[in-house]
């Protein structure tokens, strides 16, 4: 992993022998754990694609043409420097060259919490359903007196578990469905590590 820091002016190991903020206060709770999220953030970060899931369909309304392609992609994003995860779901629709095809990143979504860590938390995603290629990239903050913003991105390869199911009507006339066909990939956890990693205060 390439990790190029950038503006970084604090010391990993000051902020680690550091003495933690006391108080009740709920944002001060949350600063105690910038060491931690620092220090994963360098040395120890990975992301966890939860429950990746993807469904695709392809429907004839008159044999010759007209075909509808829809899909969608979903799964959990967790990263290991922060103590909650990313929802991240994307419908694509339109004509089969276009469809999933990884050239536009989607957006995930920040669960609503009150603290620093998932206020200046954003993540993208982009997918190639073809080649399996399943990019990340996110932008986080670590809390804390000398807190930092991290910017990481990482590329692996996801080999889909699908079944098809296939279906036509024997009996089409016009204004009816032709066929249809279906695509359903089992769960899976997915792993990415980062090839880069930017950080500044």
């Amino acid at each position: 992993m390439r990790i190029r820091l950038f503006f970084l002016t604090f010391l990993l190991d000051s902020l680690v022998a550091s003495a933690p903020l006391t108080g009740t206060d709920g944002d001060m709770a949350q600063d105690q754990a910038g060491p931690d999220c620092v220090s994963t953030s360098l040395n120890a970060l990975q992301w966890t694609a939860e429950n990746f899931y993807f469904h695709s369909s392809v429907i004839l309304s008159i044999p010759e043409h007209e075909k509808v392609i829809d899909g969608w992609v979903s799964f959990n994003l967790t990263n290991s420097a922060l103590p909650f995860s990313m929802s991240c779901y994307a419908n694509s629709s339109g004509q089969e060259q276009a469809f999933f095809d990884g050239s536009q990143w989607l957006s995930c979504s920040t669960p609503d919490q009150n603290t620093s860590e998932a206020k200046h938390t954003s993540g993208t995603f982009r997918f190639d359903r073809v080649m399996g290629r399943f990019d990340i990239a996110q932008r986080w903050f670590c809390p804390g007196e000398d807190g930092a913003t991290f910017d990481a991105s990482g590329t692996t390869n996801v080999t889909l578990d699908c079944a098809t199911n296939r279906g036509k009507d024997a009996a089409w006339s016009p204004g009816q469905l032709y066929s249809m066909d279906a695509v359903a990939c089992g769960l899976q956890n997915v792993t990415i590590i980062p090839d880069t990693v930017r950080a500044w205060a």
